[in-house]
C-alpha cells in the first residue's frame, strides 16, 4: 500500500510516494504527468488561457501551455505554475513545473538547486544528473543560460530542477524551474521546441 507523504523541500511542495521509482508519482500542487488539465480546468477555461511561448516552435505541434501565478487560481508556494498539455490527447499533461523568482541572485538559485537534486534523489533513490549549464535556446542573442540537474526514472521520465540567468536583454528575472516531465514531451523539447 502507498503512503502518500507531503515533504517541504526548502520551499518548495512536492507530493511524491515514498521511495517512488516512478516520477509518475509525483505531483507539483497536486497536478502529475498523465492527468488530464480537464481535471483541474474546464474546456472554457484552457482554451482562455492557453499560449504559444515566444520563440518557441509549439504552434507547430499538438502541445500547448498554461500558467498559473499567485494572483491567478494557486495558492502556491511557487510564483508560477506552468502545465504543457496535448490537445489532441484528451488534454493529458506532458510537463507540470513550479517556478521561483530569483531576481538578480542566481547563485541562491544555484545553491538551492543543489539542495533539492539531493534530497529529491534520496527520497527516490534515483541517481541525479551532473550539473549542466548551457546556452538558453529561447535568447537569440545567446547571452542567457540555465544550469540543470536531472532526476530520470526507468521509463524515460524525469525531474529537472533548472536555473535559468537570464541577459538583461531579455525581459524575464533569473529563475528557478521544479519540472516534471514525461518522456514524450521532454524528448519533442528537446529536439524541436525552439526550431
Amino acid at each position: 500500500m502507498n503512503k502518500y507523504l507531503t515533504i517541504i523541500l526548502i520551499s518548495f511542495l512536492i507530493t511524491f510516494t515514498s521511495k517512488a521509482q516512478d516520477i509518475t508519482d509525483f505531483q507539483i500542487e497536486g497536478i502529475s504527468i498523465g492527468d488530464t488539465l480537464l481535471n483541474f480546468l474546464s474546456k472554457n477555461e484552457i482554451q482562455k488561457k492557453s499560449y504559444i511561448p515566444e520563440n518557441s516552435s509549439m504552434e507547430k505541434s499538438n502541445y500547448r501551455q498554461v500558467t498559473f501565478g499567485k494572483k491567478l487560481k494557486l495558492n502556491s508556494e511557487y510564483d508560477e505554475i506552468i502545465i504543457v498539455y496535448d490537445k489532441m490527447n484528451n488534454y493529458k499533461i506532458g510537463s507540470v513545473s513550479g517556478r521561483i523568482i530569483y531576481k538578480n541572485n542566481i547563485n541562491d538559485c544555484y545553491s538551492k538547486m543543489d539542495e533539492i537534486s539531493i534530497e529529491i534523489s534520496n527520497v527516490t533513490n534515483l541517481p541525479i544528473s551532473k550539473k549542466r549549464k548551457s546556452k538558453y535556446r529561447g535568447d537569440k542573442t545567446g547571452e542567457s543560460y540555465k544550469t540543470t540537474i536531472a532526476v530520470t526514472d526507468k521509463i524515460g521520465n524525469l525531474i529537472n530542477i533548472t536555473c535559468y540567468d537570464f541577459s538583461n536583454k531579455m525581459r524575464y528575472p533569473d529563475t528557478m524551474s521544479i519540472a516534471i516531465a514525461s518522456k514524450n514531451y521532454f524528448e519533442w523539447n528537446r529536439k524541436k521546441a525552439f526550431r
